[in-house]
């Protein structure tokens, strides 16, 4: 059972799934291979005790595998997350979501033979020992991210900016192992806004100090549940031609390295600044905003003055749905 807490509706915890996750990344070539993802961040001890538990597995059928899949699909970030969010509370799997399996793994059969392995792997090492042996320092992480997540009315606004019916939990996940990533993933039952945390206090306001403030960083996470599936529907350009070249060397360096990924960040960054601006204030607003333009973002502006038009004719336009291939439309013609 995952050491959990609940604000509100929205549940708070350290998967079981994705922490099994964290060894397989640790002792697998992944950690050279994104080293930023993994670094040691006030979690020394953390990362020593999968080290000095679970290095002598490296060469385990699983590891291989993984190594394999990496290697031939770029399969990091968010997608190593979201296929492991979709396994089942005993590690087995049944029918696997089209992201990342078929978009990201291409159906790759490594994936399946790994995943076949992983409930006679997860026995091997001992995991539920482990987990059970952190869940002191699990009870730790999710109580005081709990206490920095306002009961705003993040899951109400959502619902009602966007009038696209998810019937799913929403769930913070906190993934003590990685570093410098946030990650939104959707599976059947839930919409996760994957987080990484600081460990090198138990102080309550440090477990997010490279994010200007939790809520956003939910409200950011979450949305991409509800705008990456838009893109991939209406969106009528390559994923990889040149019409965002003027900012892809910044993009690139930020790990957005397709058109459809530089769309999805400059709109789910619009959609978290109008959440800003009508529960935070107008200077932090602007502040928030500047600093986006700064960071790359250079459509971001168009982008916020079609969400005014979105929100000033909800009577023609029911959901965001509904407006969204106007959105497109407004953004890519800012670089064309």
């Amino acid at each position: 059972m995952n050491i959990n807490t609940f604000v509100g509706d929205i549940e708070v915890r350290v998967d079981r799934r994705t922490e099994l996750l964290g060894i397989i990344e640790y002792i697998s070539n992944y950690k050279v291979r994104y080293p930023n993802l993994l670094e040691r961040f006030g979690n020394k001890d953390y990362l020593d005790k999968i080290e000095k538990l679970f290095s002598k597995y490296k060469d385990h059928k699983v590891i291989k595998l993984f190594d394999l899949i990496v290697e031939t699909n770029n399969f990091s970030y968010d997608a190593t997350t979201a296929l492991f969010l979709e396994l089942n509370d005993d590690f087995t799997y049944g029918e696997l979501n089209d992201y990342p399996f078929k978009l990201r793994l291409k159906e790759d059969p490594l994936v399946i033979e790994m995943l076949d392995l992983l409930p006679e792997f997860v026995k091997i090492i001992e995991f539920d020992k482990y987990y059970e042996s952190n869940k002191e320092l699990y009870q730790i992480y999710v109580t005081s991210a709990g206490k920095q997540i306002r009961n705003d009315n993040i899951i109400s606004f959502m619902n009602n900016y966007y009038n696209l019916k998810m019937n799913k939990k929403f769930v913070v996940n906190l993934m003590p192992y990685q570093t410098r990533t946030n990650q939104g993933t959707n599976n059947k039952k839930e919409i996760v806004s994957n987080c990484s945390i600081a460990n090198r206090s138990h102080d309550d306001s440090d477990m997010f100090p490279s994010y200007r403030d939790i809520t956003y960083l939910l409200y950011h996470e979450f949305s991409h549940s509800f705008i990456n599936p838009l893109t991939e529907i209406y969106c009528n350009i390559e994923k990889y031609d040149d019409t965002f070249k003027k900012i892809f060397p910044i993009m690139k360096k930020l790990h957005y390295g397709d058109n459809y990924t530089i769309i999805n960040e400059h709109i789910i960054r619009a959609l978290t600044l109008r959440y800003i601006y009508y529960n935070g204030n107008e200077e932090v607003y602007r502040k928030v905003k500047n600093e986006e333009i700064s960071d790359g973002f250079e459509g971001i502006g168009a982008v916020l003055d079609s969400l005014i038009v979105y929100e000033e004719n909800r009577d023609k336009y029911n959901s965001i749905e509904d407006f969204y291939p106007y959105l497109l439309e407004t953004l890519i013609k800012e670089f064309k």
